[in-house]
Order: structure tokens, then sequence, then C-alpha cells
């Protein structure tokens, strides 16, 4: 079962040595809205939500799930930067300029 987002909340600050007002002064809020937000009497909106999860270093999923990622659910590894493309991914990359050269070619044996 996973925790409330106050509870996450809380255990995450604690674990990051933050106290509430340190806390609101980062995020640039009062500390009686981070305290809300403990207390379960109010939860920030998306954007706030996002801005608390990079502060504290953390996922959205695991600051309002409580779910710790899992490093092998990766739904579409992407190519390393100086990996090469297979010919498949090439392709669906590159399709506008074959169909271009392939055009141009075109234009000087159509003649």
């Amino acid at each position: 079962m996973t925790m409330q987002f106050s509870q996450q909340l809380t255990r995450i600050r604690q674990e990051r040595h933050l106290d509430q007002e340190q806390l609101a002064a980062q995020l640039g809020v009062s500390a009686q809205a981070v305290t809300a937000w403990e207390q379960g009497e109010a939860t920030p909106d998306l954007a706030m939500a996002v801005r608390l999860a990079a502060r504290l270093n953390v996922s959205l999923d695991q600051l309002v799930l409580g779910e710790q990622p899992d490093p092998m659910d990766m739904t579409q590894p992407q190519p390393r930067r100086g990996e090469h493309l297979n010919g498949w991914d090439f392709l669906a990359r590159y399709w506008w300029v074959l169909i271009a050269i392939v055009a141009i070619i075109g234009s000087f044996f159509g003649k």
C-alpha cells in the first residue's frame, strides 16, 4: 500500500534534513502552505508538485504515489550519443532526406 502524499512529503523532507521553513523558502511559498500539505489539509497544484519533486530530488511518482521507480522498466530505450542506429531507426528518422535525394536524382533522369 502506498503512503498518502502528505506522509510521503513529510518523510522525504525529513530525510533531506530540511525543516518546513527551509523548504518553503526554496519553493517561494509560505511555511503555512508546506504545513497544510503535510497535514493533508491542502495539496499543491501540478506545477508546484513538479517543483517539489525536483527540489527533493525524487520522481513525481515517488513523491505523489510513494512508488520507487523500477530501473528495468524502460518503455522505449533511446540510443546513446555516439551509438549507431540500425537501418530501421535510420529510416524512421531520416525518411524525408531519402525522398528528397530520390526526387533530385529523378529530376535529372526524367529529362
